[in-house]
């Protein structure tokens, strides 16, 4: 834990999983125990400086666009040249498909996407404190982006929940977003997890 983290309750590395202890600002003290409850108890969830910005969240969402259109580039030129009966909408559809399931693989598993794990936040339970978040809640922030295949709309939900994300991420007290609420999750900074 670093001596800029204020102090409070959090997970401490090495401790059991879902304890905290409290951190008094240069030090652990205490045993660990359960999570405090989130109402009338100081815990991490009292400081916002733990929950990822809108600007970081924009970073890591570049990241993986930029990831995912290198690799997507790739296997189109390898599948096309070994399958050119393949067409492109279906491999297009195939790629979208394969992107959410490692998304999801690697958000239930590790924590984030590549993006997020690159710039240094993670996605935890509602807790803000447990990560990776396991399958359940990695899969419920991933519902909302299959709406992009419905035929007609699903062009423009992406838009309206990404100008909604912008908006929560930048007012909500815990900086929660749309996958947020929908997977009962936190994006957290990395370092408040220490």
């Amino acid at each position: 834990m670093s001596e800029t983290t204020p102090p409070g309750f959090y997970h401490a590395e090495g401790d059991p999983p879902n304890t905290v202890r409290y951190w008094d600002g240069s030090q652990w003290t205490g045993e660990p125990t359960a999570q405090p409850a989130m109402s009338g108890t100081p815990s991490a969830l009292s400081d916002q400086t733990r929950f990822a910005t809108v600007g970081i969240r924009i970073g890591a969402s570049l990241l993986d666009a930029a990831l995912y259109l290198v690799v997507a580039a790739v296997l189109l030129g390898v599948i096309a040249i070994a399958a050119p009966d393949i067409g492109f909408y279906t491999l297009v559809l195939g790629l979208s498909l394969l992107s959410y399931l490692v998304s999801i693989v690697m958000v239930a598993k590790l924590g984030g996407t590549p993006g997020k794990l690159m710039v240094g936040i993670r996605i935890t339970n509602d807790d803000g404190l447990t990560t990776p978040p396991g399958f359940g809640p990695a899969i419920m922030r991933t519902l909302i982006s299959f709406t992009g295949f419905i035929p007609g709309i699903g062009q423009v939900i992406p838009l309206i929940v990404l100008v909604a994300n912008i908006i929560m991420v930048a007012t909500d007290d815990e900086r929660r977003s749309v996958y947020d609420r929908i997977g009962k999750t936190r994006v957290v900074y990395k370092r408040a997890l220490r």
